[in-house]
């Protein structure tokens, strides 16, 4: 999922609530959902009380697959599939008329909604309005990039305009977690758009897998902000190279913590042209991850009391994640803590788990080196280093990195270096992928058929027209 890689790693893990004042919701019947882009679907009886029933996925198997446990505690469901080691918790949402919640399994957790609308396979599809179908009228070249410093291939897409010239151009940087060169997160193909709109408008556009993904090499999971600053940066120098490209205009473009390698190149880089900023940082590591953990358990309809008390011990908790160095003492010093994080949940926050297991998946998921190098980053050693033109911009939704507080030190910390070109700006309404949303929950990304809003395309696109000469 395409979360900062800050979000839900000592959260609850599972956006549910129960309300005090919640009567009991019957939920016998059928009950229709998508399931790793399948059918999901329950059918739950009630035998004089007691509760039992079936997950079935059509799509997938003719198999029925019995709960070992299925329960509704005022608007909140549960259930246990040991045969899939899936579990499930979703709290009931009035306006949507829906269990909104997760599943997990595997060690993956992924939003899954129950409805009573029921689904049929072309339904599967997912509507996808704005992704790019040909013919295009503008050449598409695959590529490939060397990171020499580490020995990592990048495979890409470059695109540009029809025609000769020398065209300003812009390398896209995804957000958190392993993305592809579309940054695809649940159907949406945010940067093939972005591409599609630019290239279409006379910039060139390079976008490339994430070392260890898709058709680029290199190890993911052992890789930092920084190692990612590296790629980005060699992306950066192919272009330089083209004969089709002006060197001179030549930017980059960072979603969410492709905002910090961004602030990373261009602090050392004086001949980056311009950068844009979509849901960046502006604010410290451990700051940012508390402020995102209180706003999403917030808005899966936890009480807020509740919220409060986790919010307390998850701040303690990043602060050593962001202190130690020693990582095996890190880990020794944070089993306590994790432990009374977990005495503090009711018993449907605890993801089913022991306690040892529930440590154990957070600790080991918090120590990553991506983590702890977003945890440990300081943007005002960055941002007053850059003076080439900022566009940063944010929604007004967007529950992970909170829209004021980062667009604001964002615009102080480069100021505050003499940057005289910076342009912040807030979109009502929108979300983390700038989307028009409802909930504007995590859940509910998948659920919208916008891919990015076209305000904000156009914003994007006359910003970087004029910063590059093509518009006046």
């Amino acid at each position: 999922m395409h979360f900062t890689r800050f979000s839900l790693f000592i959260l609850i893990f599972c956006a549910v609530s129960v309300g005090a004042s919640a009567q009991q919701r019957d939920i016998t019947g059928d009950w229709y959902g998508v399931f790793m882009k399948a059918r999901a679907v329950l059918v739950i009886k009630d035998n004089a009380g007691d509760l039992h029933g079936v997950f079935k996925s059509p799509d997938q198997t003719a198999q029925e697959f019995r709960m070992d446990t299925v329960s509704i505690k005022g608007d909140t469901l549960s259930f246990v599939v040991k045969s899939l080691s899936l579990r499930y918790f979703g709290v009931w949402k009035q306006d949507s008329a829906e269990f909104e919640g997760y599943f997990l399994q595997g060690g993956q957790q992924l939003p899954l909604n129950f409805s009573r609308k029921k689904l049929d396979k072309e339904d599967m599809v997912a509507k996808r309005p704005q992704e790019p179908k040909p013919p295009f009228d503008y050449e598409i070249e695959e590529v490939q990039f060397r990171n020499t410093k580490d020995s990592v291939t990048l495979a890409g897409t470059f695109t540009k305009p029809r025609g000769a010239g020398k065209f300003p151009a812009v390398l896209l940087i995804t957000g958190s977690g392993p993305q592809n060169r579309n940054e695809e997160i649940f159907d949406h193909k945010l940067f093939w758009v972005l591409a599609d709109q630019f290239t279409r408008n006379g910039i060139a556009v390079l976008r490339y897998d994430d070392r260890g993904v898709g058709k680029s090499t290199g190890n993911f999971a052992k890789s930092d902000v920084y190692d990612f600053a590296r790629d980005a940066a060699a992306g950066y120098e192919w272009l330089l190279q083209r004969a089709d490209v002006d060197k001179a205009r030549v930017g980059l473009l960072g979603h969410s913590e492709g905002g910090i390698v961004i602030q990373v190149i261009a602090a050392e880089n004086k001949s980056v042209a311009f950068l844009v900023s979509m849901a960046g940082v502006g604010l410290d590591g451990v700051t940012l991850g508390a402020k995102q953990n209180y706003a999403v358990n917030l808005s899966s309809g936890m009480p807020d009391s509740l919220v409060k008390k986790i919010s307390v011990e998850n701040t303690r908790y990043l602060q050593l994640l962001a202190s130690e160095k020693n990582v095996d003492s890190l880990r020794r010093k944070a089993v306590p803590m994790i432990n009374r994080m977990y005495d503090i949940l009711p018993a449907q926050y605890r993801r089913g788990l022991e306690r040892p297991a529930y440590t154990f998946q957070v600790i080991t998921g918090s120590t990553t080196p991506s983590m702890l190098s977003l945890l440990r980053f300081k943007p005002e050693l960055y941002l007053p280093k850059i003076k080439c033109p900022v566009l940063a911009i944010n929604g007004s939704r967007d529950i992970q990195v909170s829209a004021k507080e980062n667009l604001e030190s964002i615009s102080s910390l480069l100021r505050a270096g003499g940057n005289k070109d910076v342009t912040v700006r807030e979109f009502p309404g929108l979300n983390h992928l700038f989307q028009e949303c409802k909930s504007c929950t995590v859940a509910e990304y998948a659920s919208l058929e916008q891919t990015i809003s076209p305000e904000v395309l156009e914003v994007l696109t006359k910003w970087i027209q004029q910063h590059t000469g093509l518009q006046k």
